[in-house]
C-alpha cells in the first residue's frame, strides 16, 4: 500500500500461540503494508548501552555477558519473582513504547504485539492507542494440534503451554476483527486480501470524517 500524508491509523495485530499471527503479519507485509514489529523493537532496545547499564546496576555484573543481556541469568532472577519482573519491565518497557510511538507514520500502521491484551493498559499509559485490533484466531483444538506438530511435544504439554496464556476465546471477545485461520495458508492469504480491500474503503471514509 502507498502511504500518504493522512493522519496515522493504528491497527493492532495479535493472536495466541499457534494461531498464525506471524503468518497474518507476513501476508500483510507481502501486500505492501507498513508493519511495526514490537518484538524487534524490544530486542533493539535491550541492546542499547544505557539499558544494559541500568540492568547491570539493578541485577549485578552477571546480568550482562559479552555486551548483551545474559538471558539465562536474568530468566532465573525473574522466574517466579514478580518484583524482579517489574524491575526489568520498568527499565525496558518505557523505551520500547517510546520507539513504537516514534515508528508510527501517516496512513495505516499495523502494530504487531503478541501480548497486546495482556499489556493493553500499560501501553495506554504510555500513550499508545489503537483504532482497531485484529486477532488471528483458531479454536483451541486446532491450536493444540498445530503446537504439537510445530514443537514436537505431546498433547498434555501443548495444552499446558496454551492455557498459560489468556484464552483465545477471551481475546476473541475483545477484538474488533476476527480472522479465522483454521484452514491453509492459502486460505488465510485469500481471506486477508478480501478483508484489506474492504477495509481500505472504510479507512477512506474514516479519513474523510476526521477532516470535516
Amino acid at each position: 500500500m502507498t502511504q500518504n500524508n493522512k493522519g496515522p491509523l493504528i491497527i493492532g495485530l495479535t493472536g495466541s500461540i499457534a494461531t498464525g499471527k506471524s503468518a497474518l503479519t507476513s501476508i500483510l507485509k507481502e501486500l505492501g503494508y507498513y508493519i511495526i514489529d514490537s518484538d524487534k523493537i524490544a530486542r533493539r532496545v535491550s541492546e542499547k548501552k544505557e539499558v544494559l547499564d541500568q540492568i547491570e546496576k539493578e541485577f549485578g555484573k552477571e546480568a550482562i555477558k559479552d555486551g548483551q543481556i545474559n538471558r539465562e541469568y536474568l530468566g532465573k532472577k525473574v522466574f517466579g519473582n514478580e518484583e524482579n519482573l517489574k524491575k526489568i519491565n520498568r527499565i525496558i518497557h518505557p523505551k520500547v513504547y517510546e520507539e513504537i510511538i516514534k515508528s508510527i507514520i501517516p496512513g495505516i500502521n499495523f502494530l504487531d504485539i503478541p501480548l497486546l491484551f495482556e499489556t493493553y493498559e500499560e501501553g495506554k499509559s504510555y500513550g499508545l492507542k489503537f483504532n482497531e485490533i485484529w486477532l488471528a484466531y483458531t479454536p483451541e483444538e486446532i491450536q493444540i494440534k498445530r503446537l504439537m506438530n510445530r514443537d514436537k511435544i505431546d498433547k498434555d504439554f501443548a495444552i499446558k503451554k496454551i492455557r498459560s496464556q489468556m484464552s483465545i476465546e477471551k481475546k476473541k471477545e475483545l477484538s474488533d476483527l476476527i480472522i479465522d485461520n483454521s484452514g491453509s495458508l492459502e486460505d488465510l492469504r485469500e481471506k486477508v486480501k478480501k478483508i484489506v480491500k474492504q477495509k481500505e474503503k472504510e479507512y477512506e471514509n474514516f479519513y474523510k470524517k476526521t477532516q470535516i
